[in-house]
């Protein structure tokens, strides 16, 4: 069937095989035929098979179908050498220079930024990116948000802040302590649910509140 050692073949269907189910067996559509080849195959196999996937270490994947993969053919042994998947190639437009990405055809995507910032990225169920983001900036960032624009961050300019929207906000502990120079409450409404035994007490920065309990 083969004339080279070399070929480029479009998966058709991968199978977990093994004992243990741990190996990658990948099917290929068969190689469409010179027309000027004298010699033709009439036999009703139309995948080329079982070929090993071989992998970098510390990376496994799954062939999805479609995707398209160099094959070597050694003796009589057949294994992938490289492959990509078309489907996800809009990936490759996303990475600036020097940039690395694991990434699979559902839209999720881990980028190792050249600049050391490592940044997940998936798609939410309403087709939205949902993002996470940590950066070496400024002695460490973070950033993230959901498909709705909620989002939490840290940073050197802002803090840490959290823009919950319309959604609640909640703390549950043993203890809570805020420590700082002032607080200040810039809400319509103050309240307590806990029983209410300590006078709230002010410092320069906020005057005394004899109304407010804690």
């Amino acid at each position: 069937m083969f004339d080279t050692i070399i070929h480029l073949l479009k998966v058709k269907r991968t199978e977990l095989v093994g004992d243990d189910k741990t190996t990658i067996a990948t099917y290929f559509e068969t190689l469409p035929h010179h027309p000027d080849d004298p010699w033709k195959d009439e036999s009703p196999v139309d995948e080329v098979g079982p070929v090993d996937s071989w992998q970098h270490y510390g990376f496994a994947s799954r062939l999805p179908k479609a995707a398209e993969s160099i094959v070597v053919e050694f003796g009589q042994q057949m294994f992938t050498l490289a492959s990509r998947a078309l489907a996800a190639a809009k990936v490759f437009g996303q990475l600036g220079e020097g940039d690395v990405a694991i990434y699979s055809i559902g839209g999720n995507t881990i980028r190792l930024a050249a600049s050391g910032a490592v940044t997940v990225m998936m798609k939410g169920p309403a087709g939205k990116s949902i993002f996470a983001r940590l950066s070496p900036k400024n002695g460490g960032e973070f950033h993230f948000m959901d498909e709705k624009g909620h989002t939490a961050q840290f940073d050197q300019a802002n803090g840490f802040a959290v823009n919950a929207g319309d959604l609640d906000v909640t703390f549950k502990c043993k203890n809570f302590q805020v420590i700082g120079l002032a607080a200040n409450f810039n809400v319509a409404a103050f309240k307590p649910t806990a029983s209410a035994s300590i006078p709230f007490a002010g410092g320069p920065a906020m005057p005394p509140s004899p109304g407010l309990f804690v």
